[in-house]
């Protein structure tokens, strides 16, 4: 027996022109909760810098939707903000951070090369909240103002940077309850002014800049109490910049500036809960947008219209880490945003996202052609969607009770396949088809639940469908008689999960193989619906939800195993006949992997692998054709819709020749189409 053990590491380029689905890059990154785009090694291609609790990441761009693995900057103490800032004299920025329950603010140089100098700690006079940083005395080195905690007062203290990148205490200015600052243009001249948010008053403090580092007290304009940010930026286009300030009420306050830092009364718009926000400007767009992360599922965009302020919703589950650049130098800006352990890339039109096909409909699990009119169906929780063969689909009026899960199952020997209806407060229950995509009335299914997958099964070659249940802690064989008929059930036991269903060894007989955390239970089947004692195959990875298919090409079957947690892994054990297995190669998976399918998804003869971890990622696999054993699959690429996806399925919704894949989720309820473009 050949002895493997391949490991291939994640880190890869999504090539878009190569890639086959219509999806979002997902680049393995960090865990980040701030995301900032920077140009640090000053090669015209933005860079991207990730606040991760105790750690910032810095990932160089190769201006093609992929980076470079992260060069980690660490801190014990842990950071509550991250800034990027020209402090010394050279041409590259260097990055700066305050900590969060330290009065410290932290600065890394710049060395040119991508790397940074070891960390400098510059003591504050109390614990910083918010920062900003600027050119406030006109050298052309950026200086700091800090948000200092204070009750019932606090102040707001100013750094001033030089040219050798040491920074200097300069002065304190008092403020009621400072919680965050921005800087900007609001009275039209060019000395950067301060803008202070107030925890306790439902203002904001505007101090005009003189030019040296020192704020006079301009005026106090009306604003939210508990605010906990505020952006600047120039909204409207009219030379003056505005605010936009969000609480702690999950308030967006837009202030429009009307010139010489006088503000209209501000707009409140009121979500469900926010937690950061991002100015975003759109190649060829009129005005920027601001783009609020609204929990963990919607992002919320706001333009400015002549009206006032236009609202548009998306949903797209990820952290409030958001930056936007050109990542791949095509001249459209892309959103950036931090998504499990990945940094997910969604390209935009002007204040729109492009993000893949959602179906407002429930989890949808399988696939077949329940009106017998050549176009695939989809069917799962409580829904029936009849095909047209063009990617679209039209919803079926069926009545079921709320949290009724829906799946096909073939009941007689007809091709039609009919409906079985798990209820959520009584029996189970199915309807026969009638070929046209209607049902005939309920009947009592009295056999347990067939198991998943498994849709239509000749165990004992009688050319009668026969059925495969959970009951009992145990498997129940079902053999069928015809016209809807059944033999008596056989228990087949069960040592831990719901088996795969496969001819594994490659005899015409259907065999079971359940996993079983470090190892799966290998029942081959006898042809009569009986199955030989176990043999077990041990893999302690904690796995998952197996898969079997003929991934190398050469006639025999193989075996996938899902395990891991963080990282995630899938081990191909290789068939070698005579019901043996090669040592298996390892591959990096996403975090918890739960399920897999398999195609040839770029069309090029050979067989690819999609895996989906529980982190709402998905890795394709990309087969190579190598027989030798060494490597089946190319490195993995990442991408995914911004759900938290369950369940995986292959079908070709738009009868184009290619594969697609539905992708569904629970909360919310929806299920996204990955529609091939090969």
């Amino acid at each position: 027996m050949r002895k493997f053990f391949v490991f291939l590491l994640f880190w890869s380029r999504f090539a878009c022109a190569d890639f086959p689905f219509r999806a979002i890059p997902y680049i393995p990154a960090v865990h980040a909760s701030q995301a900032i785009a920077a140009d640090i090694d000053q090669d015209h291609v933005p860079d991207i810098i990730l606040l991760e609790g105790f750690r910032i990441a810095v990932m160089k761009g190769n201006g093609d939707k992929s980076f470079l693995p992260p060069v980690m900057l660490a801190n014990l103490k842990g950071f509550r903000a991250i800034a990027v800032a020209q402090l010394n004299a050279d041409t590259y920025p260097d990055i700066a951070a305050i900590e969060k329950d330290h009065g410290v603010l932290s600065v890394y140089l710049n060395q040119g090369n991508g790397t940074f100098f070891p960390l400098r700690e510059y003591k504050l006079r109390g614990l910083p909240l918010g920062f900003a940083a600027g050119d406030l005395n006109g050298d052309s080195i950026d200086d700091f103002a800090i948000a200092i905690d204070g009750e019932p007062s606090g102040f707001v203290q100013v750094l001033l940077g030089s040219t050798d990148g040491t920074l200097m205490d300069f002065k304190t200015f008092t403020t009621p309850a400072p919680t965050s600052v921005a800087l900007g243009h609001f009275d039209q001249d060019e000395r950067l002014d301060l803008a202070v948010t107030s925890f306790h008053e439902p203002t904001v403090a505007i101090l005009r800049g003189n030019g040296n580092g020192e704020f006079t007290s301009l005026r106090k304009i009306a604003a939210s109490a508990g605010a906990n940010k505020i952006l600047s930026c120039d909204l409207d286009q009219d030379g003056s910049d505005d605010l936009v300030v969000l609480n702690i009420y999950n308030q967006v306050v837009f202030a429009r500036n009307t010139g010489n830092a006088r503000f209209e009364t501000p707009r409140t718009f009121q979500l469900e809960r926010v937690q950061d926000a991002v100015i975003f400007t759109h190649t060829g767009q009129q005005h920027p947008s601001v783009l609020v992360r609204d929990g963990y599922q919607d992002i919320v965009i706001f333009t400015r219209t002549p009206s006032g302020y236009s609202q548009r919703h998306f949903l797209f589950a990820g952290s409030a880490a958001m930056a936007a650049a050109d990542w791949d130098g095509d001249g459209q800006t892309e959103l950036a945003m931090s998504v499990s352990s990945y940094i997910a890339l969604i390209e935009t039109e002007g204040n729109r996202l492009l993000l893949p096909r959602h179906l407002n409909f429930a989890v949808a699990e399988y696939i077949v052609d329940f009106n017998q009119d050549g176009h695939e169906d989809l069917v799962g929780s409580g829904f029936l969607l009849l095909g047209n063969g063009k990617g679209k689909f039209k919803k079926e009026r069926l009545r079921f009770d709320t949290g009724d899960f829906v799946r096909p199952i073939f009941i007689n020997d007809d091709a039609a396949p009919d409906l079985l209806i798990v209820h959520f407060y009584r029996d189970t229950t199915f309807r026969l088809n009638d070929r046209n995509g209607s049902f005939g009335s309920e009947h009592l299914f009295p056999y347990g639940y067939p198991l998943d997958g498994v849709l239509k099964a000749d165990l004992n070659h009688d050319r009668h469908n026969d059925l495969i249940t959970l009951a009992d802690l145990g498997v129940f064989i079902l053999l069928g008689r015809g016209k809807g008929m059944f033999a008596d059930p056989m228990k087949v036991p069960l040592f831990c999960d719901p088996p795969l269903v496969y001819d594994l060894d490659d005899d015409g007989q259907l065999d079971l193989i359940e996993p079983c955390f470090d190892f799966v239970a290998l029942r081959y089947g006898n042809g009569d619906g009986t199955f030989q004692p176990e043999v077990l195959l041990n893999d302690e990875i904690g796995i998952d939800n197996p898969s079997a298919s003929d991934w190398n090409g050469d006639g025999i079957s193989d075996l996938l195993l899902l395990g891991g947690y963080d990282p995630g892994v899938a081990d191909l054990f290789l068939g070698l006949g005579g019901r043996a297995f090669d040592s298996p190669q390892r591959y990096a998976a996403p975090y918890l992997p739960i399920a897999s399918v398999s195609a040839d998804f770029n069309q090029d003869g050979l067989l690819d692998l999609v895996v989906l971890g529980d982190d709402s990622a998905l890795a394709l696999y990309y087969g190579t054709g190598d027989r030798s054993g060494r490597s089946s699959f190319t490195e993995p690429v990442f991408f995914g819709a911004g759900r938290y996806f369950t369940s995986l399925a292959i079908g070709d919704f738009n009868e184009d020749g290619a594969p697609d894949i539905v992708a569904s989720s629970h909360e919310p309820n929806r299920t996204v189409l990955f529609l091939n473009r090969k």
